[in-house]
């Protein structure tokens, strides 16, 4: 699985628990992907906008784009980039 994140400055931390090739969870919330779809156009109104992007490539691997909301306590004139905010996809196994 392949996640690509969306930053959010926001007043929580999203927690994205990995569970297996097909399903992960967003905040609480189980999300299964269908192993014979390839695209899911509609992901984003489905998930109320937690998952952005959603395919998979030829080899069946997964890739997402999610919204990953972040707060940080101790900002106090700017918002740092964090390090998972490259713009890239990462590998994602938990």
């Amino acid at each position: 699985m392949k996640i690509k994140y969306i930053p959010v400055y926001s007043n929580c931390n999203t927690v994205i628990e990995y569970i297996n090739e097909n399903t992960l969870r967003i905040d609480g919330t189980e999300y299964l992907f269908d192993t014979n779809s390839v695209e899911w156009p509609n992901i984003a109104d489905q998930t109320g906008y937690v998952i952005l992007q959603a395919r998979r490539d030829e080899n069946h691997e997964l890739w997402l784009a999610v919204k990953r909301e972040y707060y940080l306590s101790d900002t106090v004139s700017y918002i740092p980039q964090q390090d998972w905010d490259t713009g890239d996809y990462h590998d994602f196994k938990g």
